[in-house]
């Protein structure tokens, strides 16, 4: 009996976490909650230029530059280009005003040495730009942008900018001081229509 309620329980929680992923193919679409689902609960990217999912049994591929957000297992996603391709950042911090994106990969080297690649972008609201702020001595990027002052503001007053404490952490406790911070970065996804 008790495999069974186990069974049945993930049976559900499968239903509800896992339909949630699929893509947006706008930022209207993403706050309408109309999300393009993935019949198998899956993505594919292809070399950090476009994803492939099944839509009504028929496969699809989108480029990351035509749509807004990618939703993956309930976690939000979203595109931003670098020199070497399209990185796929996760939403880690978020307010109503600024949301802090992360991208986090290892890679491992023969003789069993790996190094940690880590990059941060941050953007006004859910929508705005996506600026990098992955290295120490960025904050003059996000001075010369408008959408940025009160985060600039708050990052200077608290002095705390140093090499041992970059941008990245810096902004991140803004935003986390922030009365509109959301504890949960998955609470922002509307429900699915």
């Amino acid at each position: 009996m008790k495999t069974l309620l186990t069974m049945l329980f993930s049976i559900g929680l499968c239903a509800t976490v896992c339909a949630q992923t699929g893509i947006y193919m706008t930022y209207d679409d993403f706050k309408a909650g109309k999300l393009i689902k993935s019949d198998d609960n899956k993505i594919d990217i292809k070399i950090k230029h476009e994803v492939a999912l099944k839509v009504g049994g028929e496969k699809k591929e989108y480029q990351t530059k035509d749509f807004f957000a990618m939703l993956w297992d309930g976690e939000l996603y979203r595109f931003s280009p670098t020199s070497v391709g399209n990185i796929y950042l996760k939403l880690t911090t978020v307010s109503d005003n600024y949301a802090l994106w992360g991208y986090s990969e290892t890679r491992s080297y023969s003789g069993g040495s790996h190094s940690n690649s880590v990059i941060y972008y941050v953007s006004k609201g859910l929508g705005g730009k996506m600026t990098d702020i992955s290295t120490n001595g960025q904050l003059k990027a996000l001075e010369g942008q408008s959408d940025f002052k009160d985060l600039v503001d708050c990052i200077k007053k608290g002095k705390k900018l140093a090499l041992m404490h970059p941008l990245m952490m810096a902004a991140g406790e803004c935003i986390y001081a922030d009365p509109t911070y959301k504890k949960d970065p998955k609470s922002v996804v509307p429900a699915i229509k």
